[in-house]
């Protein structure tokens, strides 16, 4: 059996999909809120998937941690898939292929009171899936201002990040999202979304052409061996990794441990 556990919060995404596509797997897939390890005496053996990760309070994950442990110790044999605390979250990872030259972009905590090396930048949740929650700015006093707004809506800052735009757009104006699972030793290519704006939460441009380019993608896996090297930078077993390419080197947005 497989054992899924998520946040009481963001557990429709599991659900959902053992209740259409993956219905076939309904059976051996179990999800679990982390809210409800607390009342379990005893966990089964099987295979555990520790997703949303970057949704867990330190608290919740230093807990989660513990109960990873007993897991693995136990010499039941289960299968631990991520860890609450040793796998990296988007800050760390960002941060971490920024400074070994992999990505080309820097990013930084509100609360580090540091000013970007270069502009524009847009602000966004550090753990969230919603996206910018600015447009890009350009200069220090377009981010000063929306510092200040922050401020003046009384708004809590430990948990926005302000990143460096990234400009990966092709010679046309198209950006491309590129996304791939990790599953446990296997690095599956999902598929490529192009957009028009920088922002991609879907594919708008769509094409005989991007068509065979995406199919290509999926057939050739072409970024397997780097996939797999930031997977293992980031202690990460189970998750989509998003990213495009810029030169044709990998600039990595983020890996969601609850796809």
């Amino acid at each position: 059996m497989i054992y899924y556990v998520v946040t009481r919060e963001y557990s429709q995404t599991i659900n959902l999909y053992l209740e259409g596509k993956g219905s076939q797997f309904s059976r051996d897939v179990s999800p679990i809120r982390y809210e409800e390890l607390r009342n379990k005496k005893r966990l089964p053996a099987g295979t555990y998937i520790f997703s949303d990760i970057e949704r867990l309070s330190p608290e919740q994950a230093q807990y989660v941690s513990w109960i990873w442990q007993d897991l693995k110790q136990s010499g039941s044999g289960s299968l631990l898939l991520n860890h609450p605390t040793r796998s990296l979250r988007r800050y760390e990872l960002l941060r971490c292929l920024y400074e070994r030259g992999i990505n080309k972009f820097n990013i930084y905590r509100l609360t580090e009171c540091r000013m970007p090396s270069r502009f524009p930048v847009f602000l966004r949740g550090e753990n969230d899936h919603r996206g910018n929650t600015t447009g890009l700015l350009t200069d220090v006093q377009e981010l000063e201002q929306a510092l200040e707004a922050i401020k003046a809506r009384g708004e809590y800052r430990d948990d926005c990040v302000m990143t460096e735009f990234c400009d990966t757009r092709d010679s046309q104006g198209v950006f491309r999202k590129y996304s791939a699972f990790k599953v446990g030793d296997r690095i599956i290519p999902f598929h490529i979304l192009f957009h028009s704006s920088w922002m991609i939460k879907g594919g708008n441009i769509y094409d005989s052409l991007h068509a065979e380019e995406e199919k290509r993608y999926v057939d050739t896996n072409p970024h397997e061996d780097q996939l797999r090297e930031i997977f293992d930078l980031a202690d990460i077993q189970y998750g989509r990794i998003d990213y495009s390419l810029l030169d044709g080197v990998l600039q990595v947005w983020e890996i969601n441990s609850n796809p």
